[in-house]
């Protein structure tokens, strides 16, 4: 091994038909039910509003409209009758952008073209639109560039803008158009994106704001996207110190900044002269060890490929320096390092002042909640890990996963999960997925699937466990796993002619990749089977994770 180691309140109660039926609890008996738990040392809070299971499918179907938020979860997704019309027209009236196919080496070597463009938007609310706007328009995406006809793009406009009133109404430059092409109900982001801002927006952290809209190129129809905001350090989304406002402006080498971060395979086969990029060592490949306490392998080499979590990062943030990258490549790799040494050997350190080294801690008062807390910041892993729980995400250990730290006189200089992005492959929407569906997902290590070593590593303290357990609960006793399940069904009801029509355009999957077609013996061949496999692949997962990380009861019946 390397020397280098490291008030319960509610303002208001969800009411909704068929999840849950919060009871009326009095002040008394709410006395006699809080409880506080001690975790290491730690003093927990761990209250709990009784409720109900699911008893009748059916209303599922029925009085959406009833729906109410609490104030701990207020995040109410953008949903209308009328789907929003998005018209980009080019100077030549050509598509033949919208339809070359590219590929990830073109990306690399920046092969891929941008095109000027007028940018409109209506059929909305009178507010949202505007016309003949100037923005550049370019196709974004790995796979989906040469194996999906309907592409994804990039825009940036001349002026900032705000579109659809996401993001609180803020404006910026840069958006994203998402084809939401490899999934048949085209909700899967939509619904992971809802959840992601009910519990990241909870604790601070930035999830892109999305709605729906019809796309029309050079007025002919081109299907329904998702707008959503691009990943970009900014204070209205990631929001940590930029150092493109330091002084000398654009030129700036100190190591005090915000850093954006992601892990991704791709680094190898797509980063250019330019790009900010480093690895980690993962402990030396340290063995970890899985809730159910099997010990599994390690990474496995080389990393480039789809097999053993991924150890290759991608700087996202303005840096001007390769010390600065060097920087967050140490700090990175030993935070890594004090978290395994604290899990599995309970031995515990922490950083010098310059953040570069790493000291042993001799305090028989320290406990690796202490450790482990003042490197990372453990609501956002919490999250992380529940959400990855439930969506089941196939890339977990693989690529489009974003990390921030923020080494600024207002930074914590903790590291966080942020920026939630791209769902598609999620909710059993992948042959390997539904393999996992019983189980804990991030947890299994096989060679199909990438295991997240950061997550898998935590859920072996107890207190990380127990903290998962009781935002568990938060997401049930506040109807917000209800309303995930929920929107799938809200969605397709209000919006069921959009969705239709651009399945009538696009159809299904492409066939010819073996992988994608292998998921339609568990998704669907047609929009209506797909949702409905979508809604009953959530609910049985749901029940899942409640005999894992709750009372064991079912609480959805279908």
């Amino acid at each position: 091994m390397k020397k280098k180691i490291l008030t319960f309140s509610l303002s208001f109660l969800m009411t909704v038909f068929g999840c849950y039926k919060p009871k009326v609890i009095t002040e008394e008996k709410k006395e006699n039910e809080e409880k506080t738990e001690n975790i290491d040392g730690k003093n927990f809070d761990d209250k709990v509003i009784e409720y109900d299971p699911l008893i009748k499918s059916d209303e599922y179907h029925q009085g959406f409209e009833k729906r109410k938020y609490s104030s701990l979860f207020p995040y109410e997704p953008h949903i209308s009758v009328k789907v929003p019309s998005i018209h980009i027209n080019t100077s030549d009236g050509s598509n033949s952008f919208a339809t070359t196919n590219y590929t990830t080496a073109d990306k690399k070597n920046g092969l891929i073209p941008e095109h000027s463009v007028s940018f409109s938007l209506s059929n909305c609310e009178e507010k949202y639109k505007f016309s003949n706007t100037n923005a550049i328009i370019k196709q974004k995406g790995n796979t989906t560039l040469t194996m999906v006809p309907k592409k994804s793009f990039n825009i940036k406009f001349d002026e900032k803008v705000n579109l659809l009133g996401l993001n609180n109404g803020n404006k910026f430059k840069r958006w994203v158009l998402n084809a939401i092409g490899y999934d048949v109900t085209s909700l899967r982001d939509k619904i992971a994106l809802y959840l992601g801002k009910q519990m990241f927006n909870n604790i601070g952290l930035y999830t892109s704001d999305s709605a729906f809209a019809e796309l029309y190129l050079n007025n002919e129809y081109w299907g329904l996207y998702l707008v959503q905001e691009r990943q970009q350090v900014n204070k209205n989304r990631v929001n940590i110190d930029d150092v493109e406002k330091r002084e000398p402006v654009g030129s700036y080498t100190g190591n005090d900044i915000g850093y954006f971060f992601e892990y991704d395979f791709h680094v190898p086969t797509q980063a250019t002269i330019g790009d900010y990029t480093f690895t980690t060592d993962f402990h030396d490949d340290g063995q970890v060890v899985y809730y159910n306490k099997q010990k599994g392998a390690h990474a496995r080499n080389p990393r480039t490929s789809n097999k053993g979590p991924c150890n290759y990062y991608w700087i996202k943030s303005t840096i001007y320096n390769q010390s600065q990258c060097d920087f967050l490549a140490n700090y990175v790799d030993k935070v890594y390092d004090i978290c395994y040494e604290a899990i599995y050997n309970k031995k515990y350190y922490r950083f010098d002042d310059n953040y570069q080294n790493i000291i042993e801690v001799n305090d028989p008062n320290v406990t690796s909640y202490d450790i482990i807390n003042s490197v990372i910041n453990i609501d956002s892993f919490v999250n992380m890990y529940l959400f990855q729980e439930i969506v089941m995400d196939n890339d977990i250990g693989k690529t489009s996963k974003f990390m921030q730290v923020d080494f600024s006189k207002k930074g914590n200089k903790k590291i966080s999960w942020t920026a939630l992005w791209d769902h598609d492959f999620c909710f059993g929407n992948d042959a390997f997925a539904s393999g996992f569906l019983y189980y804990l997902y991030v947890g299994n290590y096989v060679e199909i699937n990438s295991t997240q070593s950061w997550l898998v590593n935590l859920i072996n303290e107890r207190w990380f466990l127990n903290l998962v357990k009781k935002r568990w609960k938060e997401l049930i006793n506040y109807g917000v796993l209800y309303n995930t399940l929920h929107y799938i069904d809200e969605f397709s009801i209000t919006n069921k002619k959009s969705f239709e029509k651009n399945y009538d355009k696009w159809g299904y999957f492409p066939k010819s990749n073996t992988r994608i077609a292998l998921s339609q013996r568990n998704s669907a061949t047609d929009y209506n089977s797909g949702k409905n496999y979508f809604f009953k692949y959530l609910a049985t997962r749901l029940n899942v994770i409640n005999t894992f990380f709750g009372d064991g009861t079912k609480l959805f019946n279908f």
